[in-house]
């Protein structure tokens, strides 16, 4: 796969034509290495944009979650997509911006790093997000070590499609999992 136009003068909107038909299968074999190259890209990217304890704790948790049965892991998947949802506070997400600087999208990523952090950190903030200013830990050297786990969203889910051969896992979470996440966090 790659760009005819890196190769020849082929001006924008310009168009290439060969008489040789393509035979499906041909096209089928593209598809599937399409996917296995977008796949490699993903986790190319998850790796080096994620700080190194995130990557170790990635493929940790990944690892755990191989060992696990399908039904369990996509228990852990729902999990802490409810947990980022119960973290979903405009006060939360107003002092994480005004402590770390952080888009719509980075503030998703530090819910999952809040969710990381084990759960006295996150209860913690949770009932006070002023408190995201005394973790200490966050300050390295003058600088702030901005906090995201973007991959902790993802990592449930690509065991499961790995564990089912490429299965989606479920949009539905079970009330029992969001009713026992509340009654955790009050």
């Amino acid at each position: 796969i790659c760009s005819l136009r890196k190769w020849f003068a082929i001006p924008d909107g310009g168009v290439l034509y060969s008489g040789e038909t393509l035979e499906a299968d041909k096209i089928v074999e593209q598809k599937e290495s399409v996917a296995q190259i977008l796949e490699a890209m993903l986790l190319k990217y998850m790796f080096l944009h994620c700080g190194t304890e995130c990557n170790e704790m990635y493929r940790k948790i990944f690892h755990i979650l191989e060992q696990l049965p399908a039904k369990e892991v996509e228990e852990f998947h729902q999990y802490v997509y409810c947990y980022e949802e119960a973290a979903n506070k405009i006060r939360l997400m107003q002092a994480a911006n005004l402590t770390i600087g952080c888009s719509d999208d980075g503030f998703i990523d530090f819910r999952r790093w809040l969710i990381s952090q084990g759960k006295e950190v996150y209860l913690s903030v949770l009932k006070n997000p002023d408190n995201i200013a005394d973790l200490a830990f966050l300050v390295k050297d003058d600088f702030m070590d901005i906090p995201y786990f973007e991959t902790l969203g993802y990592v449930g889910s690509t065991v499961y499609e790995k564990l089912m051969d490429k299965q989606q896992i479920s949009n539905n979470i079970p009330n029992t999992i969001k009713d026992a996440v509340i009654e955790d966090i009050q």
